[in-house]
């Protein structure tokens, strides 16, 4: 692009049969000889680029998306924007050198016949933002007032399961509440639940987190919850004390936390940080940003070295980056989701940290975070995991 800017404005600079006298400062209203300034040499670069971008980049590029299933409607915005494109440059060079178009060119000049591929593509780049955010507004409000609907019903029978004489509410052996569980008005409803979220994150959060790397382009929100999930139950089996974690095992959970922090909140080093509170953010800022190196870290070597570490006990989730030529899978590049495996106890702590823990790091670091992060989930890609079927094949 900068090559077209440089070359178009040299070639205007240089060339008075574009531009008119040179010094007449204004007095000609027009450029001289209008059909020569038409037909000119200094038009061949323009052509090129025209017949490059819409005939050979355009289908180039349709070729790329043709396996992307996107909910934004990128994919969509791509392939109206480079089929309106196509006829373009054709015509404009033929309204230039064919005699059939001399009575269009009266009422049509020759560079308008690229006009509507233009108008197309700023129309496409307006509409489908305004839709989308039109659709994901209905659809948060459908949310909200289902899970109203939840909250009221799971009150009434939380209530009912203490009547007929019972003071207890009905449970199982491992104390699921079986008055809770058929409570919802319907099974949509019961599906679109955090407690669905929750239960799909702590079971198999791979469909969701190929879907939102795939389709919602939200992959980072999906792996902070689950990495901090894992990050909490290496916590609660790790070497403890007299009721507290052991110093070595601390300094491991430390650089876990502090490697979340550095691969998904941190805007110096996330590739995608998440969207949390700026309260949030700043304590967790005072906690981890003097752990945190300058550049980013997530690394496929530093993956590969993890997997050749001791007893497994923490499996963490991660995007990884991939350069790739397969356009049968992705445009560009292509999103893997990679499960590392480390180790955690005294002999063999994940990382020897080399910073001093501050205060306020414990256990529930991360807990602000992580709810503001599940109310985004379930409001946004939840919704989306669900209304394509997702949800209901892993048994939510």
């Amino acid at each position: 692009m900068v090559v077209q800017l440089v070359v178009t404005g040299v070639l205007y600079a240089t060339t008075p049969t574009l531009q008119g006298d040179w010094t007449s400062y204004g007095k000609i209203s027009h450029a001289k000889g209008q059909s020569l300034c038409r037909k000119s040499l200094q038009w061949v670069p323009s052509a090129f680029w025209q017949l490059f971008w819409s005939w050979f980049y355009g289908p180039y590029t349709l070729w790329e998306v043709r396996h992307i299933r996107d909910i934004h409607f990128w994919r969509a915005q791509v392939i109206v924007s480079v089929i309106s494109a196509l006829p373009g440059s054709p015509l404009w060079l033929a309204a230039l050198y064919s005699p059939v178009f001399k009575p269009v060119n009266k009422r049509w000049v020759p560079p308008m016949w690229l006009a509507p591929g233009i108008i197309v593509m700023q129309f496409v780049t307006v509409f489908f933002p305004i839709y989308e955010a039109w659709l994901s507004r209905r659809d948060m409000k459908r949310t909200l007032s289902m899970l109203q609907a939840w909250d009221r019903s799971s009150e009434a029978a939380f209530k009912d399961a203490y009547s007929f004489g019972t003071s207890t509410p009905k449970t199982s052996v491992d104390g699921t509440d079986y008055s809770r569980q058929s409570i919802s008005p319907n099974s949509e409803t019961r599906i679109n639940t955090m407690e669905s979220l929750r239960k799909t994150l702590s079971i198999n959060p791979v469909p969701l987190l190929d879907f939102a790397a795939t389709k919602d382009f939200t992959a980072e929100n999906i792996l902070f919850l689950v990495q901090v999930r894992r990050w909490r139950q290496a916590w609660a089996t790790a070497s403890k004390g007299q009721s507290e974690v052991a110093e070595s095992s601390r300094a491991g959970l430390f650089d876990m936390a502090a490697e979340i922090y550095e691969t998904l909140i941190s805007e110096r080093t996330a590739d995608f940080p998440i969207n949390i509170e700026s309260k949030i953010k700043l304590r967790l800022d005072s906690i981890f940003e003097a752990a945190t190196p300058n550049s980013p870290s997530l690394s496929a070597t530093s993956f590969d070295d993890a997997l050749d570490d001791g007893v497994p006990r923490v499996q963490r989730m991660a995007l990884r980056h991939l350069e790739s030529s397969d356009s049968e899978k992705t445009l560009w590049n292509k999103t893997a989701i990679v499960t590392i495996v480390e180790p955690l106890s005294d002999e063999n702590p994940l990382v020897k940290t080399t910073t001093s823990i501050k205060d306020g790091f414990d256990e529930h670091v991360f807990d602000d975070a992580e709810r503001s992060i599940e109310y985004l989930v379930l409001t946004n890609t939840w919704q989306k995991f669900v209304k394509e079927g997702n949800a209901r094949r892993i048994d939510c």
